[in-house]
């Protein structure tokens, strides 16, 4: 047996793992690590994100469906997020028909391009992106996108919804 880089019993290890090293070392750590699947960084065109690969990606490509994500005070936005937040929106959302987002307090209001009209309800042929996307990347919280359906048809798809809490 050989006692070659061996420590004694009861020592610590010392080095990169040493509680000294660890506790000195100039790094923030992300306070949301581990729960999103992919993160999205800003980019200099307002309402755009940057993919991995340094492609441009507007806001409504980077999200899924039913699924929550997160801006990040950094202009950054992860995707796939599995928080608490998350799962109280995409809860209400599955709960929730049409006529009901109207009485959700996280229903995002006031981006519709539809005349005189300013509710979270927004038209199919309206999409995630342009004035509304910039003002999402300005306002960090985590969100659910999600469709809306016709309560006595679920079916039939009225258009969708924005719902954003605070993180």
């Amino acid at each position: 047996m050989t006692t070659r880089n061996r420590q004694p019993a009861g020592r610590p290890t010392g080095g990169q793992f040493a509680p000294e090293a660890r506790s000195s070392a100039d790094v923030a750590l992300d306070p949301h690590a581990g729960d999103y699947r992919n993160r999205f960084l800003p980019s200099d065109t307002p309402g755009m994100l940057t993919d991995e690969r340094g492609h441009l990606v507007g806001l409504g490509e980077a999200v899924d469906w039913d699924s929550g994500f997160r801006v990040n005070p950094d202009g950054s936005v992860d995707v796939g997020v599995s928080s608490s937040a998350a799962r109280d929106l995409e809860r209400a959302a599955e709960d929730a028909s049409a006529d009901d987002f109207g009485e959700i307090p996280e229903a995002v209001r006031g981006h519709s391009g539809q005349h005189g009209y300013d509710g979270p309800l927004m038209h199919p042929s309206e999409q995630l992106a342009g004035g509304m996307a910039k003002a999402v990347l300005e306002t960090p919280g985590t969100y659910v996108l999600t469709e809306a359906r016709d309560h006595d048809d679920p079916d039939a798809l009225i258009g969708w919804v924005l719902l954003r809490r605070e993180s």
